[in-house]
């Protein structure tokens, strides 16, 4: 059986804004005639919409290192780590 996304949703808090704020959204539920004429965006938006939003998607991201660091896993004994630690706060990074 599938969620009915009828039910009221109820206020949480800690979810980025207050009781307030949901007590002043006046949304009343969906009726059955209505859920049947809902359509996906594909048929109700242009397609320019989601050449935007993949655009917007993609973002620059990081560029490429010439050099790239490659992850490495070592085994150390106690007392060498200890040597290291009293380096300071940035240990790992030295």
């Amino acid at each position: 059986m599938g969620t009915d996304y009828r039910t009221k949703a109820q206020f949480e808090p800690n979810r980025m804004y207050t009781e307030e704020d949901w007590k002043a959204i006046d949304i009343s539920e969906l009726t059955d005639q209505e859920l049947s004429n809902i359509r996906p965006a594909k048929e109700v938006l242009p397609s320019s919409f989601f050449q935007g939003v993949k655009a917007a998607r993609r973002g620059p991201g990081r560029p490429k290192s010439d050099a790239p660091k490659e992850p490495l896993t070592l085994r150390l004994d106690a007392d060498v780590i200890e040597v290291f630690r009293g380096r300071g706060e940035d240990w790992r990074a030295q």
